[in-house]
């Protein structure tokens, strides 16, 4: 009899929460649900609880939709929830799950990327951890103590690169191919910015073999196939995704010809002479990171050339002459007086067309903002809409007309300081700015000495442009009409 009636009470022990296994499973599954829908959702009422202005968020998404499912791209998203917000000076979003906050006026700018910079310091892109050698050595997307390293090494490489360049005996003229008539402006630039910066990084006893290597990398950077364009992708919109699955968009070795024209180049006798290597390594080790030789060190700092540096200086030196083929007068002033008129020109281009159409910080800490009760928590992150206030008739009246003269220094005063911002502002500024326009400038006057510009029968009305690896570039075939001038 004993055991007779322990048996239920053994089978009682084993039963479930509830009796039917697919109503356990049940339960199970939406509670998972139940967690996974509170994770993502977790800061959807972030800036609505802090009467801040936002645009309505959807779960996996976040405010991103339109960005993740490729119907707009970084600078017409950005632009759309500035224009919407017109009177606003901050703006809430949610990136996937993460809060971010648009901040429009200049005024606030200049504070949060200035004077309280230590609290924005960081970018938030966590690439730096990326197997791709080319991201981990890149000052764009350092952070932290070789962040530190990087810009005072890679500013020691730029102010001698400009020296050098300044003092070149070569002069820009030399750089020109000779052509008449109608021409494809961006190869015609290609050639010489090909040739540009193969004299800054290897040197011009290396010219021949060192331009074909800078033409071919400038080509895999720049005309990515569909499995390129899906990894630029990730790296913009889900660069956690993209560390995660070990992802490069170049090969973080140079092969061995690469490496033989590498070791002749005159910027790795820099690099050796600084220990800019050594110093990597001893902090790529402290932090746990791939370690790097001296070649990778000037395979890096050589793409950091190419990416942010050669690619913005040909699109703004395309824009400045598709402008300038369409205002003659101003050609004519720039080429009689580059001295009053060609910074101003250059100036108007790239408020027109600015390389970068956002800036993007994170706060390293909670920040209370003094003119109100927001506080912000560490791991927000902020963004700049430069392009939306490149064109924003509240400091730019007509702003879609190219007109240098507003840069003049009389009226360019009257404007807030960080209401143009192609370079960026505050510690984190480009570093490349001086070198960029000497070498824009060079250009632009040797073209100009040479050539009268007009447009030609297959110069776009409009130019048209995409969004590549968080830069702004040319996606149109232009073409001017090139006639020499009779001397």
């Amino acid at each position: 009899m004993s055991t007779v009636q322990t048996a239920p009470a053994t089978e009682s022990h084993v039963t479930m929460f509830f009796e039917s296994f697919l109503l356990n499973l049940a339960v199970i599954v939406v509670l998972i649900v139940a967690l996974v829908f509170d994770y993502v959702t977790k800061f959807f009422s972030y800036w609505y609880i802090r009467h801040i202005p936002y645009k309505y968020p959807l779960p996996g998404f976040g405010s991103d939709y339109h960005r993740v499912l490729g119907l707009r791209n970084t600078t017409d998203e950005v632009d759309k929830l500035y224009q919407k917000h017109r009177k606003d000076k901050l703006v809430g979003y949610i990136k996937s799950r993460i809060p971010d906050l648009m901040v429009k006026d200049p005024e606030i700018i200049k504070l949060l990327l200035s004077k309280e910079s230590e609290n924005f310091n960081k970018r938030g892109l966590c690439l730096e951890r990326s197997l791709d050698g080319c991201l981990r050595n890149n000052l764009f997307y350092a952070e932290g103590e070789k962040w530190d390293l990087l810009r005072r090494n890679f500013k020691s490489i730029l102010q001698s690169r400009l020296r050098k360049f300044e003092q070149s005996e070569r002069s820009a003229d030399k750089y020109l191919r000779d052509v008449n008539g109608e021409i494809n402006v961006q190869n015609f630039l290609e050639n010489i910015m090909d040739r540009v910066i193969t004299d800054l990084v290897f040197g011009e006893h290396l010219n021949d073999g060192a331009e074909t290597f800078v033409s071919n990398l400038r080509c895999e950077l720049r005309n990515l196939t569909i499995a390129g364009r899906f990894k630029s992708y990730l790296k913009s919109l889900f660069p956690s995704i993209y560390i995660l699955l070990g992802l490069i968009t170049l090969k973080s070795q140079p092969d061995k010809s690469v490496h033989e024209v590498l070791q002749k180049s005159d910027l790795i006798h820099e690099v050796r002479k600084m220990n800019f290597d050594s110093a990597v390594d001893n902090l790529i080790l402290k932090l746990g990171n791939h370690r790097n030789s001296n070649t990778d060190i000037v395979f890096s700092v050589l793409s950091l050339f190419i990416t942010e540096g050669y690619t913005p200086c040909l699109n703004i030196l395309a824009c400045l002459l598709y402008e300038l083929s369409k205002d003659q007068q101003m050609q004519d002033a720039v080429r009689q007086q580059p001295e009053k008129f060609l910074d101003i020109a250059i100036k108007e281009t790239m408020r027109l067309y600015p390389p970068y159409t956002v800036i993007s910080r994170q706060c390293t800490k909670m920040y209370k903002f003094d003119d109100s009760n927001l506080v912000i928590h560490r791991g927000v992150t902020i963004t700049v809409p430069i392009a939306s206030i490149h064109k924003d008739e509240t400091y730019f009246e007509n702003p879609e007309l190219f007109d240098p003269k507003r840069f003049s220094e009389e009226i360019a005063n009257k404007r807030p300081e960080c209401s143009y911002l192609p370079y960026g502002v505050g510690p984190k500024k480009c570093i490349g700015q001086e070198l960029s326009q000497v070498i824009i400038r060079s250009i632009t006057g040797a073209i100009l000495r040479k050539y009268e510009i007009e447009p030609s029968g297959k110069t776009p009305k409009k130019l048209i442009f995409k969004d590549h690896d968080f830069q702004r570039v040319l996606d149109t075939k232009l073409y001017l009409n090139f006639n020499p001038i009779q001397l």
